[in-house]
C-alpha cells in the first residue's frame, strides 16, 4: 500500500517530487518503500495469525494418571476393587490388575469411549450398572478427566504403578463393611438379640464391680446396696464365667438360625426361578401363573361364550367352523340363586357359577363321562405334573343327560370389605388321585368384584376366555380355525346339516389317546345329528394332529 502510493504521488504534491522523475532518485527511494511496504505486510500477517490463534480452542492438556486419575481410584474405588477386595473380577491396584479386566471381559485399560468399561460405567445414569455402586456418582469434573484420559489411550504411569495403600483403619473398616454386606440379612436378624446380649454383658460388668465392692468395704456396698452386693459376691467366678459362656453360645447359635433362614429363602427363591424356567407358560403371553386374555367385551357380571371346532377340513360341517360348546357364567349365592348388581352380598359368600352345554350335532363322545369326570375348577394353579391337591376343587353336576352340566365355585366374602374381591378360576381338565393333582388349565374365568355398602356394585366385572387364544404367534394353517375364532362371545354358527362321524376325522382319536375318552365306534354320529352321505374313504382322510381341549 505504502509503495503504491508513493508511486502514485502527483508531480507537484511534494518538494521531492521533481527530483522523483530522474532515475536515480527513482531507485534512491524506492529501497526505502519497498523495505518498509514488506514490514507492513509481515506485521499484518503476525497480527492475523495471532488472532487466528486465539480464536482456536486450546489443545487439552495431558493427562497425568499419579495425579489426575490415581486419586480417583483411591477414594472411589480400591473400596471395592483395591487391597484384598476383587469385586466382579476386578481390581485397579496395578496395571496388569487393570489390564486383566474383570469378569465382564470388556477393557479397561486402551479402547474408545464406545469400548471402555470403565468410562461406560462411570458416565452411566443407569444405577444399577453405574458406578461407584451404591453410592454418589464421580462429578462431572472426575468423569471428564476419567474421559480426556480414555481418549489419550489410558497412559499409566509405570514410575508409580501401585495404587497408593490406604491406613489400616480403612483397610479394616472396608473388612467390616464388606463382611456387614455380606451377612446383612444374618446382622439383622441378630440385632435384637445383640442388643439383650449387650445389656447382658453389662450386668454381669455390675455383678463382678459389686462383689468387687462388698469385698473391698466400699461405701455404698456396705449401706443401702449392701444386700444385693452380698449377693453378688456370693456368685463364684466359675458361675459368672458359664453364664457368659452360655449367652455367647445363644447369640452364636442365633446368628446360625439367621443364616438358616437366609439359605432357606435363597433356595425357595431358586426353585421358583427353576420353576418359572422351566414351565411353559412362562414363555407365553399369559405367564406363569396365567392370566387369560380379556376379549374386547364391555364390563359385566354374567356372559354367554361360544366353543368353536378347531379343525379345517372339506369333510366337515361348514368346512369344520361350527360351534361345539356354549359357556354361560353368572354369580350366585350358597343356595344357587341368581346375584344382580345392586343385590345384598350374601351372608354365605359369593359363588361363581358355570354352566356348560354341549352344542347341536356335536359328537356325544366329546362329553363322555369319562370327559365331564376329568373337568374341575380350581383357584389353584397346577402344573401338569403330579403335585399336592392344595385345595377343594369343584366338579361338574348333571343338568341334563349328555347336554348340560354346572358347576359352583366359591369366591368370597371379601377378607377386607373397602378392597374388590378378585382372582382367577382355572377350567381343567385331568385327574385328582389320592390326594394328588395333575392337569392343564383350559379356561381362566376372571371375577373382579366391587361391594359398597354391602351392595354389589356397577364397577363388578365378570369374564372367561381360553389358553388358546394368542397362547403363540404361529403362521394361519389350512386345515386349522385360528384361536380367536373358535372362542368367543359372539355366537359361532351351529351344525345344520350333515357331518363326518368319522373319529379321526372328528378328532376323537386323540382324546382317546389322552384316555380321556372310551374308544368311539366309527360311524356312530350323536344322538341329535344327521350322519353325512360323503364321508370320505381311508386313503383321503385327514391327519391333521387335533388340540385335545374341552
Amino acid at each position: 500500500m505504502v509503495m503504491v502510493y508513493l508511486f502514485d504521488l502527483p508531480a507537484r504534491a511534494t518538494p521531492l517530487a521533481g527530483g522523483l522523475h530522474s532515475r536515480r532518485a527513482r531507485r534512491r527511494w524506492l529501497i526505502p518503500a519497498v523495505l518498509v511496504a514488506t514490514s507492513c505486510v509481515s506485521s499484518a500477517g503476525s497480527t492475523n495469525a495471532a488472532d487466528e490463534a486465539a480464536q482456536q480452542p486450546p489443545a487439552a492438556a495431558p493427562i497425568d494418571f499419579v495425579t489426575d486419575i490415581q486419586p480417583i481410584f483411591v477414594a472411589h474405588c480400591s473400596k471395592c476393587h483395591g487391597g484384598e477386595h476383587r469385586r466382579g473380577g476386578l481390581k485397579l491396584d496395578t496395571l496388569a490388575d487393570a489390564e486383566s479386566g474383570g469378569d465382564s471381559g470388556k477393557p479397561i485399560i486402551g479402547g474408545t469411549l464406545d469400548t471402555n468399561e470403565l468410562y461406560q460405567r462411570v458416565s452411566s445414569v443407569d444405577r444399577t450398572y453405574r458406578m461407584p455402586k451404591n453410592a454418589e456418582a464421580l462429578s462431572d469434573q472426575q468423569i471428564e478427566r476419567i474421559r480426556r484420559w480414555v481418549e489419550q489411550q489410558t497412559p499409566w504411569s509405570q514410575t508409580n504403578p501401585a495404587v497408593k495403600r490406604r491406613s489400616k483403619f480403612d483397610q479394616w473398616f472396608d473388612a467390616w463393611d464388606g463382611f456387614s454386606h455380606r451377612y446383612q440379612s444374618e446382622l439383622g436378624y441378630a440385632m435384637p438379640y445383640g442388643l439383650a446380649f449387650v445389656l447382658a454383658q453389662f450386668a454381669l460388668l455390675l455383678v463382678v464391680r459389686c462383689a468387687a465392692a462388698y469385698q473391698k468395704g466400699r461405701p455404698w456396698a456396705t449401706g443401702k446396696a449392701r444386700r444385693i452386693c452380698a449377693r453378688c459376691n456370693q456368685i463364684k467366678p466359675r458361675e459368672l464365667c458359664l453364664v457368659w459362656l452360655a449367652m455367647g453360645a445363644s447369640l452364636a447359635l442365633v446368628v446360625m438360625r439367621g443364616h438358616q433362614l437366609k439359605l432357606d429363602r435363597e433356595l425357595a427363591r431358586m426353585r421358583v426361578q427353576k420353576m418359572t424356567i422351566d414351565d411353559p407358560w412362562s414363555r407365553t403371553i399369559f405367564g406363569s401363573p396365567p392370566i387369560p386374555v380379556r376379549l374386547d367385551e364391555p364390563k359385566q357380571i354374567s356372559g354367554t361364550y361360544y366353543r368353536g371346532n378347531c379343525e379345517r377340513n372339506a369333510h366337515l360341517f361348514n368346512n369344520g367352523n361350527y360351534l361345539t360348546a356354549i359357556f354361560r357364567i353368572s354369580l350366585c349365592d350358597a343356595q344357587h340363586q341368581p346375584l344382580q348388581l345392586g343385590a345384598r352380598e350374601p351372608k354365605d359368600g359369593v359363588y361363581v357359577r358355570m354352566e356348560l352345554e354341549r352344542a347341536p350335532g356335536t359328537a356325544v363322545g366329546f362329553f363322555s363321562k369319562e370327559m365331564i369326570a376329568a373337568v374341575f375348577l380350581s383357584k389353584e394353579f397346577y402344573h401338569n405334573r403330579s403335585q399336592p391337591l392344595r385345595d377343594a376343587p369343584a366338579r361338574l353336576e348333571t343338568l341334563e343327560e349328555a347336554k348340560r352340566w354346572v358347576s359352583y365355585y366359591p369366591v368370597g366374602p371379601p377378607e377386607d370389605p373397602k378392597k374388590p374381591l378378585g382372582g382367577v378360576i382355572y377350567v381343567y381338565t385331568g385327574r385328582i388321585e389320592k390326594g394328588t393333582v395333575r392337569g392343564d388349565p383350559q379356561y381362566g374365568i376372571v371375577y373382579d368384584l366391587h361391594f359398597r355398602e354391602g351392595k354389589l356394585t356397577d364397577d363388578s366385572d365378570l369374564w372367561m376366555n381360553s389358553f388358546g387364544n394368542a397362547a403363540i404367534a404361529l403362521p394361519p394353517q389350512f386345515d386349522k380355525i385360528p384361536f380367536a375364532e373358535w372362542f368367543d362371545y359372539r355366537p359361532i354358527p351351529p351344525i345344520t346339516g350333515p357331518n363326518s362321524t368319522d373319529p379321526k376325522i372328528l378328532g376323537l382319536e386323540e382324546y382317546v389317546k389322552k384316555g380321556l375318552i372310551p374308544p368311539q365306534p366309527q360311524g356312530a354320529p350323536p344322538s341329535d345329528a344327521k350322519p353325512a352321505s360323503d364321508r370320505p374313504p381311508a386313503s383321503e382322510e385327514s391327519d391333521s394332529p387335533v388340540e385335545p381341549r374341552l
